[in-house]
């Protein structure tokens, strides 16, 4: 903590630590504070790897309330007094996993509230509000298409809402303030988002809803910790696979059973801004009113073999089944080299390809290890009014 050690542990496996320390008078610091983990790798595993769940800091204070809200742990029993809330009689005991209303409460004539506490127990005096009206839970609903966004950004997306419609479809604009009160518990939660999108699939008047668009950015840094300003328009819903947590949007689809494939189509249009829906919007509708070529050039782009899979062979399969009337382009890094795919990449898009189909190794920025392909090389490309779908 601030470049100070506090703390030691080794453990074996994949294994939940809970690590508590002691700080030391005058260790925590006003302002900015830095807690690092270092992985000592002084054992015999070829590597290690630790993830941090969370952490919490916990100090006497003077019980006064920020913002009209108050929570913390007393040490001993009594009478708790407050003053300057003026926001009622609402306290929680949050001590046990289903918090209980404390009917004793009470404000007096100057506005001091006062309420019994335990030792050891932790109490929340929330700020409240009161939901605005929604009809989320009306059964008699029904959409074959439903835009899952902020307000303005739905406001923003007429357009295309309305296009849907010219199409045939029922469409439904959800603002995303309506799924935190309906199934949030007033909470911005992807659990809300996954349990509305479960309700509507079951709940409303058939046939169910068969497309869902998020319309908003996401990030998995819920908290901002990572200082990169990314806000939860449409917060991810993260879950667990073989290595690691991850974000992932098809899985707020899995609405029927328990297996792992999508009930609904759903995809994202990652807007940040007003201005940014507007103009994926505007691109949309100009891709679709332009009548792209779709049996122009298809590419097929693979990554070498590793022990993850074999990449060459997964396109191979997919260029002698569904694509082979196609006859696609192959794009292979093992034939090619880096350097050489790269430039085989950026010439097909600007020849115009439908299609391009990537199956390798890849993060948010990048293609491969080699790093053949990324968003860098985006603005190498000839402007045209037909880019191609990207499947990766």
């Amino acid at each position: 903590m601030n470049g100070s050690l506090v703390h030691e542990l080794r453990w074996d496996g994949k294994l939940a630590q809970q690590v508590e320390s002691d700080l030391a008078p005058g260790l925590l610091r006003e302002g900015n504070n830095v807690l690092e983990l270092e992985s000592v790798g002084d054992t015999e595993a070829s590597y290690s790897m630790v993830m941090l769940d969370k952490f919490a800091v916990e100090y006497p204070r003077v019980a006064l309330p920020a913002d009209g809200r108050l929570e913390g742990r007393w040490s001993e029993s009594g009478t708790a007094e407050l003053s300057a809330l003026g926001l009622g009689t609402h306290v929680l005991d949050t001590s046990q996993a289903r918090p209980i209303w404390m009917n004793d409460a009470s404000v007096d004539a100057d506005g001091r509230l006062s309420f019994r506490v335990e030792a050891g127990h932790r109490y929340l005096h929330p700020s409240i509000s009161v939901p605005g009206a929604s009809r989320l839970k009306d059964t008699r609903n029904r959409a074959d298409y439903l835009a899952i966004g902020p307000r303005i950004f739905l406001d923003a997306a007429t357009a295309l809402l309305q296009r849907r419609r010219d199409e045939g479809l029922t469409v439904k604009a959800i603002p995303i303030e309506e799924v935190y009160s309906e199934f949030g518990f007033g909470e911005s939660t992807p659990e809300a988002v996954k349990d509305f999108l479960s309700y509507a699939y079951h709940q409303w008047r058939q046939p169910s809803p068969r497309y869902v668009l998020l319309l908003g950015d996401a990030t998995y840094d819920f908290k901002n910790n990572l200082q990169t300003g990314v806000v939860n328009r449409v917060p991810p819903r993260m879950v667990r696979t073989s290595y690691l947590w991850t974000a992932s949007d098809p899985s707020y689809a899995m609405v029927n059973g328990d297996d792992l494939l999508p009930d609904v189509a759903i995809g994202r249009l990652p807007a940040a801004t007003v201005a940014e829906v507007h103009a994926m919007v505007d691109k949309i509708l100009a891709y679709e009113m332009a009548e792209a070529n779709v049996d122009a050039l298809v590419v097929l782009v693979a990554d070498d073999a590793d022990e993850a899979g074999e990449f060459e062979a997964d396109a191979d399969r997919l260029a002698s089944g569904i694509l082979t009337a196609k006859n696609p382009t192959k794009i292979y890094l093992s034939r090619l080299g880096a350097d050489a795919t790269r430039s085989a990449i950026l010439r097909s898009f600007d020849e115009g390809a439908s299609l391009v189909s990537y199956i390798g190794h890849g993060g948010i920025h990048l293609w491969a290890d080699e790093n053949f392909f990324n968003t860098g090389d985006i603005a190498a490309l000839v402007p045209q009014p037909q880019q191609p779908i990207l499947s990766r």
